[in-house]
């Protein structure tokens, strides 16, 4: 239905403008040439989005009270476009090392990984508000593209009637109106966090470019995370993103397009992996930047931030040291300059946090090392040295006596790491 109304109304418009033309030929008793009706069309239509602009900055909408449970039927009920992109068959995960034989049961459920398909979509007169919360023409949110993000571990919080959209006005004020093709790229935490951008809302380019290249170029405009960043900057510099074509989600809190442009959230379902697609798009953007050669040991210290402090850091460096390793802190460099760095890696020991996100640029067989909280273990970087074929050791820190339950379970609590367990996973590394 919607798609027939679609069609009539440029239907209604091509007669309109056919019937000026008579109605002015009889007026002046001559022919109006073709450049001329052009013209006179083309303010035509600027005046229709000029109202149609005033009418949605007016426009106050009623709080949602339903939501789409599955994108897929909704777009075939109303003649919208919607593509299904297959991840490849089921593949078996290598089993991470660890100092006890009893491999962490968030490991464990994952020995054999099967990738949900992603989708692409356009949605007519659909609207984004937020960090990428979508709604459709009718008034309903859309329940694969707004899940809220838990930061206590890697789930998805199903969309229910607590999500904010039902409680609040946070989706019945006014939204701006966009005449073009809107592609809405913004993603829960993705505004100030280097995980969240890169493998979560970079990878959603990657999704559109390898299924329908020629709608990714016939893109308008981009509805993004505040790209305020050095490296937000850098990747869209390297993505071939203008900052013309930017709509920033910061400045623009609620925008309804005439054609929105949905891509599925990245993660597998509810947790922490991604198509290995999505992997080596990343490294294929700084390619330029990658070694070959593996000869570095380097340790990615926690020096510079606000929680999850390794309580006894200086006395790890100084251990670390003994076994060849170099402390870096990744926060001044740009990502062409990490990509560089941890090409050139054979060994990488780091506490788990976003600087991991950089073992994307690490080459084959080097060797990881990720640093967990007792109480919090998280999957992510074990999934990406999968897909890259990298060497991954896990070692878990004591349980501080002091440590308040919920802290630890939302990961932000600090860290204090057993040195004899330490050196006993970097002889096990060393010896392998």
């Amino acid at each position: 239905m919607r798609l027939l109304i679609h069609r009539l109304n440029i239907l209604t418009v091509i007669i309109i403008r056919q019937l000026l033309q008579r109605l002015l030929t009889l007026a002046f008793k001559s022919p109006i040439s073709n450049g001329f009706m052009k013209w006179l069309h083309s303010c035509i239509i600027k005046v229709q989005l000029k109202i149609k602009s005033y009418i949605y900055k007016w426009k106050k909408y009623d709080v949602p009270q339903e939501f789409i449970s599955s994108l897929e039927e909704y777009t075939a009920d109303n003649g919208f476009y919607f593509e299904a992109v297959k991840n490849q068959e089921a593949f078996v995960m290598n089993k991470p090392k660890t100092l006890v034989d009893d491999v962490s049961e968030v490991f464990a459920n994952y020995q054999t990984l099967q990738l949900k398909p992603q989708f692409i979509a356009v949605i007519p007169e659909g609207r984004v508000f937020a960090q990428g919360y979508v709604l459709s023409h009718d008034n309903r949110l859309i329940e694969e593209l707004s899940m809220h993000q838990s930061m206590s571990g890697p789930s998805y919080i199903p969309v229910d009637k607590t999500h904010d959209v039902f409680s609040t006005d946070i989706a019945t004020k006014p939204a701006e109106y966009i005449d073009g093709r809107v592609l809405v790229l913004a993603t829960p935490f993705a505004q100030g966090n280097y995980y969240h951008w890169m493998m979560e809302l970079i990878p959603r380019i990657e999704i559109l470019q390898a299924s329908n290249n020629a709608l990714f170029d016939a893109i308008d405009y981009f509805y993004i995370n505040s790209p305020r960043t050095k490296y937000q900057k850098e990747t869209l510099r390297a993505l071939g993103i203008p900052s013309e074509k930017i709509i920033d989600e910061y400045w623009h809190p609620h925008v309804c397009a005439r054609e929105l442009v949905v891509i599925s959230r990245t993660r597998n379902g509810v947790d922490c992996f991604f198509r290995p697609e999505t992997v080596h798009f990343i490294r294929n953007l700084f390619k330029g930047n990658l070694h070959r050669e593996k000869t570095r040991r380097i340790y990615l210290n926690r020096k510079n931030v606000l929680y999850r402090k390794i309580l006894n850091e200086d006395q790890l460096e100084a251990l670390l040291c003994t076994y060849g390793f170099e402390s870096v802190s990744l926060d001044a460099m740009s990502v062409s300059q990490q990509a560089e760095l941890l090409s050139s890696c054979e060994m990488v020991v780091s506490p788990h946090g976003a600087s991991l996100t950089n073992l994307v640029f690490c080459n084959e067989g080097a060797k990881v090392l990720e640093l967990f909280q007792a109480d919090n273990v998280n999957p992510m970087y074990w999934g990406i040295s999968n897909i890259l074929n990298l060497d991954y050791y896990y070692l878990k820190s004591k349980p501080l006596k002091d440590t308040i339950k919920e802290d630890a379970l939302d990961n932000f609590s600090d860290i204090i790491f057993d040195l004899k367990d330490v050196e006993q996973m970097l002889s096990l590394m060393v010896g392998d």
